[in-house]
């Protein structure tokens, strides 16, 4: 996903969940869900063609985008609790 646009990691990576399941130990539906975890999680805005184009329409800064993208990220990773 860091060097690609988001949208083409599950049409690549969920064909070989299956071989990726057995080499890891992990059941099917693990290993997809894990999948989904870690396409969902975008650090950079240009990892997420709706995000670029949010930014062009919107003329923001592309700074404040990547702050708010990193402070969403770290609010997720730590339990999407309430923030303190």
């Amino acid at each position: 996903g860091i060097v690609t646009t988001l949208p083409a990691v599950p049409a690549v990576l969920s064909p070989m969940a299956d071989q990726m399941a057995n080499a890891a130990g992990l059941t099917l539906e693990t290993t997809l869900m894990i999948q989904v975890i870690g396409f969902s999680l975008v650090m950079f805005p240009y990892q997420a063609p709706p995000a670029v184009l949010a930014i062009q329409l919107g003329d923001l800064k592309p700074g404040v985008v990547i702050r708010f993208f990193a402070a969403k990220d770290s609010w997720l990773m730590r339990g999407a609790t309430e923030p303190s």
